[in-house]
């Protein structure tokens, strides 16, 4: 079986990886998530994601590649987090464009085969916007919400966005985990976000959101090769 790993920010994308990305590709690959370092010891950080500079991107990923028995190293980060050291600058409406320039150019400074740097637009929990229906029906039974009134007002967002989940996040306070968490409380970002994603299917999420299906695209092209 071909081994992948795939260096991520935080606790929700790790988890994510191993409950849902993972098994979508089994027997045929293993895909393990790293939690890429967040300290100059060298130690991820369990707590919480957050930026990463460029520079210790660079050693996570080249310390990974250094190890023969990964097929492909794959770098997986958002670029509304992403470090200015990455060369972002402030863009309106989707940054699909200067995501790629930034990619490419990343990877040409790591200049191996086996990787593969692919920028989410947006955290995580934009992809749970992929399918309103799912994220009501968790929170069903919740006392402050009623699964009709939070259809209405999780499609009102997407209204406000073109119906594109990958839109969702005009500033730090309106950031898709935020408005999960002002419209269900008791939203936790690990927990409910993955059994979320879980019940909206990898298929769901790859035909909404683009940049997302072009990370699974590469995960179907390196499961395909020899």
């Amino acid at each position: 079986m071909k081994q992948v790993v795939l260096l991520v920010e935080g606790q929700t994308e790790e988890q994510f990886v191993k409950e849902v990305l993972a098994p979508g590709w089994e027997p045929r690959l293993y895909l393990q998530p790293i939690v890429i370092s967040t300290k100059k010891g060298g130690q991820a950080r369990k707590d919480k994601g957050g930026t990463v500079t460029k520079e210790r991107t660079i050693k996570e990923c080249k310390r990974l590649l250094a190890q023969t028995h990964w097929t492909k190293v794959v770098l997986v980060l958002d670029y509304y987090g992403l470090h200015l050291s990455f060369g972002k600058k402030q863009t309106k409406g989707i940054p699909h464009e200067r995501a790629k320039e930034i990619r490419d150019s990343f990877e040409r400074e790591i200049d191996d085969g086996r990787f593969r740097f692919f920028l989410l637009i947006h955290e995580f929990e934009a992809l749970l916007f992929s399918d309103p229906e799912s994220i009501a029906a968790h929170f069903a039974n919740d006392k402050d919400s009623s699964k009709e009134k939070a259809l209405r007002e999780l499609q009102a967002i997407l209204d406000d966005h073109d119906n594109d989940p990958e839109r969702i996040n005009d500033h730090p306070s309106t950031a898709p985990s935020k408005r999960l968490e002002s419209l269900f409380p008791r939203f936790k970002k690990v927990s409910d976000g993955v059994v979320i994603a879980k019940a909206i299917g990898i298929k769901r999420i790859r035909q909404r959101c683009r940049a997302f299906n072009e990370l699974c695209a590469c995960l179907d092209e390196c499961a395909a090769s020899d």
